[in-house]
């Protein structure tokens, strides 16, 4: 909404409606997990986290998206950074589960 809150809809299994309180910038919807952007840079998931999915690196970002099973971000440096399933080959990953 226009304050930055977050509201989800649809299938609430696995944490998936559960969207933290506060305000964002932006948010990335997966099918099993999402993330937000603060205002501040941080970034905050919620839903499955089978693999890392929700484990976010700590930093300051400009931009999130969320896949599948993973997740990248665009920190204040233009460095791309993923996390989540490693399967597939991502850019380089901080945070691995296979």
């Amino acid at each position: 909404d226009g304050s930055g809150r977050i509201t989800c809809w649809g299938q609430s299994g696995l944490g998936r409606l559960n969207a933290p309180g506060g305000s964002y910038a932006a948010v990335s919807a997966g099918g099993a997990h999402s993330c937000a952007l603060d205002g501040s840079g941080r970034i905050t998931c919620w839903g499955r986290n089978e693999y890392g999915e929700l484990d976010a690196p700590g930093g300051s970002y400009v931009a999130v998206s969320v896949g599948g099973d993973h997740s990248c971000a665009l920190d204040d440096s233009g460095s791309i950074i993923c996390w989540g399933d490693t399967t597939y080959p991502y850019p380089p990953l901080v945070a691995t589960t296979n």
